[in-house]
């Protein structure tokens, strides 16, 4: 048990590296997503995360594309973990009471490195801020030399792209390959 400011803490300082902890918590909901990204920022110390969050951030942790709930969250949870919900929590359960309904979710991490994602995730942030106009309008990019599916892809708004579709965005924009 660590006490302290956690999103000022030196979390390799506080994990072993080598011996991968499981990190447990009832987040303080108006800093719940900013500890997320920390915990999966540094996820090499982390095997397994089980943490509380009020219901429509989990929401936002699990949703797919094409939702209102889908955006730069739910990116962030699907590449750096395999999320579930494991229960929801009534208001009740708590006093003082909470206006709000949380959710406990387990989040599995299998050790991605942040750094190796760190320039996609710029990529996807730059996409998402503009999360109403297609793909191609955000990129200001010509889809001279793109395949169908790239064309057909980019004719979306960011949030109707899956992961996985939004990394091959991201290669064909970078010029890594397709």
């Amino acid at each position: 048990v660590c006490h302290g400011d956690f999103l000022k803490m030196d979390l390799a300082a506080v994990c072993d590296a080598d011996k991968k902890s499981i990190v447990v918590g009832n987040l303080p909901y108006n800093v719940s997503s900013q500890i997320l990204i920390r915990l999966f920022q540094n996820n090499n110390l982390f095997n397994r995360l089980f943490l509380m969050f009020q219901r429509e951030v989990a929401i936002r942790c699990l949703a797919g594309p094409g939702g209102k709930d889908y955006g730069m969250l739910s990116l962030w949870t699907q590449l750096f973990s395999r999320a579930k919900k494991l229960f929801n929590v009534p208001a009740n359960a708590f006093l003082p009471r909470p206006k709000v309904v949380s959710t406990f979710l387990q989040l599995d991490c299998p050790g991605r490195d942040y750094r190796e994602e760190a320039e996609f995730i710029k990529f996807a942030k730059v996409l998402f801020s503009q999360r109403r106009k297609k793909a191609s309008t955000v990129l200001k990019t010509s889809k001279t030399g793109a395949s169908p599916t790239i064309r057909a892809w980019t004719d979306k708004r960011p949030e109707q792209l899956s992961l996985a579709e939004l990394r091959q965005i991201w290669l064909w924009a970078s010029g890594l390959s397709l």
